[in-house]
């Protein structure tokens, strides 16, 4: 009996586990996410004008990644509170704002959907934001 209920009590267990894997990983294939934390590669640049010198297919579209050199940064926390505001962009996919020092600035390595928005676009909302922004060309 004991033996039964054991069996039965680790089986619901396992099957609970399987359960909420399945429930993870349809989420995750069925729900794009802005991903705040990966970034483009360094090396994925684009042009000050809004047709993109690099793209990348990817499962939800294509998109073009752009490269941007920062002024205006103070600390870290500023390139925090950048990357937290261009991510809300619509249209932008991914963002990595990385703080360089008060003299050197910063760098933003940005994907987006050019569907719904460009560089220009971008560039224009971060300098609302009180930073200079230039895309770096090739």
């Amino acid at each position: 009996m004991k033996e039964d209920l054991w069996r039965f009590v680790m089986s619901f267990k396992l099957s609970l586990l399987i359960m909420i894997f399945v429930i993870d990983l349809f989420f995750l294939v069925s729900c794009p996410q802005k991903n705040k934390e990966s970034a483009p590669e360094t090396s994925q640049q684009a042009s000050t004008n809004s047709s993109p010198s690099h793209t990348t297919e990817t499962i939800r579209g294509k998109h073009f990644e752009v490269k941007f050199t920062l002024s205006g940064l103070k600390s870290k926390e500023d390139a925090d509170k950048l990357r937290s505001e261009i991510v809300l962009i619509e249209g932008v996919t991914a963002v990595q704002v990385v703080f360089k020092g008060e003299k050197e600035g910063g760098l933003a390595f940005i994907s987006y959907d050019p569907n719904k928005t460009d560089v220009n676009s971008i560039k224009r909302a971060i300098s609302k934001l009180g930073y200079r922004a230039e895309a770096e060309k090739n």
